[in-house]
């Protein structure tokens, strides 16, 4: 058994927004007081650079706003790292980039918590091929080529993989044929409370990113116009979405938020919403829980796991919404936008308030002590 103190270390692909993964990577440099977290890159908008340099944190490469030579760089300095990977007892590896890294280590253990496989390269291949033109879908194309035997064959060189959820754990053995534990993502639960319904509002927390569908909850909104919804994240999809809603004046953006700003902006809430497609495992759906606050989701992955449809949420039948159906119509005619509007209807400010234990009960589920307890016992038995 291997000493429960040796040198870790934690790579990362970069710090680029404050999503589920990006979480993952900082508590685990915060909570293992020996571990060295590595990431190609940091968003300095996003992230406070002086609070970072108190948790050992290092960076490979200078950021880059341009999100292909951002990745491109990234996969260059985890394939040029054998000056820094082998000074490590153990590494664990997440994100998608990151993994590369293996190709250059020489001894020690490994393991990989896989938030999920490339979703352009397995299970949303069709839908990000779909939004680019021509030129677009070739560079795709050979990338792809290029990029997904390298990162299969890290995977396959790792000593342990761990899943995020059990959604995962199927995404990794059905492309991958790769076996996996799960263990959920840590979550601060003591941090949340219920602090009211101040401002009477919905919360979405989603980042803005096309396959979270924040656009389907901000037409569902502009027709329900009594209704006020709140959108705090940031994203890719930022200005076709403030666009989008420029009319309504329900609607709100916050941008990226302070964790004090997320404990106000949760604990004030009515409820959450977050229908994004097929998610990952989907910290947001936990920490709304954990502020007491019920969930509007849909019935498809991470959700399925952490939302009981009537006691800590409304989920959505996919069934019921046909996800491919309006595929090429206007936005305006997606079921999914009809089905969010019935579930908010169905959720209730004094609805919100009466599911407020369950929601309470069911976070405690996720809460990261589990985690630690959970990774340390697969760490010390390497």
């Amino acid at each position: 058994m291997m000493d429960n103190l040796l040198k870790k270390g934690i790579l990362y692909d970069y710090l680029q927004v404050k999503g589920g993964a990006e979480h993952v990577a900082l508590t685990l440099s915060e909570h293992y007081e020996d571990a060295h977290l590595l990431v190609s890159s940091i968003n300095p908008d996003n992230f406070d650079l002086s609070l970072l340099a108190t948790q050992n944190i290092q960076t490979l490469q200078s950021f880059s706003s341009i999100t292909p030579l951002r990745i491109l760089k990234t996969i260059y300095s985890f394939k040029q790292s054998q000056s820094y990977i082998n000074q490590f007892d153990q590494v664990i590896y997440s994100g998608i980039y990151a993994p590369l890294a293996i190709s250059q280590r020489a001894k020690g253990n490994n393991f990989y918590y896989c938030h999920t496989p490339p979703r352009y390269l397995y299970d949303l291949k069709d839908d990000y091929q779909q939004k680019l033109g021509v030129l677009g879908r070739v560079f795709l194309q050979r990338y792809s080529s290029w990029y997904q035997p390298q990162y299969e064959q890290s995977i396959q060189r790792m000593d342990r993989v761990i899943a995020n959820s059990i959604n995962v754990q199927k995404r990794l053995k059905r492309f991958l044929n790769v076996d996996s534990i799960v263990i959920n993502p840590p979550v601060n639960i003591d941090r949340f409370g219920c602090l009211g319904q101040e401002g009477e509002y919905y919360l979405s927390l989603a980042r803005l990113e096309p396959y979270k569908q924040v656009d389907k909850i901000i037409e569902a909104f502009k027709r329900m116009p009594d209704k006020k919804l709140v959108i705090a994240s940031g994203g890719s999809d930022s200005d076709r979405l403030k666009q989008l809603a420029l009319s309504a004046h329900n609607i709100s953006f916050t941008g990226w938020y302070s964790e004090a700003e997320l404990v106000q902006l949760l604990g004030n809430a009515i409820a959450s919403i977050y229908i994004a497609k097929d998610e990952d495992f989907g910290l947001s759906p936990v920490e709304s829980q954990a502020a007491g606050k019920p969930v509007i989701g849909i019935a498809q992955g991470g959700l399925l796991e952490t939302v009981k449809h009537g006691e800590t949420g409304y989920l959505i039948d996919p069934e019921l919404i046909n996800l491919n159906a309006g595929k090429d119509k206007p936005i305006e005619e997606n079921p999914l936008i009809d089905a969010t509007i019935k579930a908010t209807e169905w959720m209730t400010p004094q609805r919100a308030l009466s599911l407020k234990n369950e929601c309470l009960e069911n976070s405690k589920n996720y809460h990261s002590r589990l985690f630690f307890e959970q990774m340390d016992a697969v760490l010390s038995k390497a």
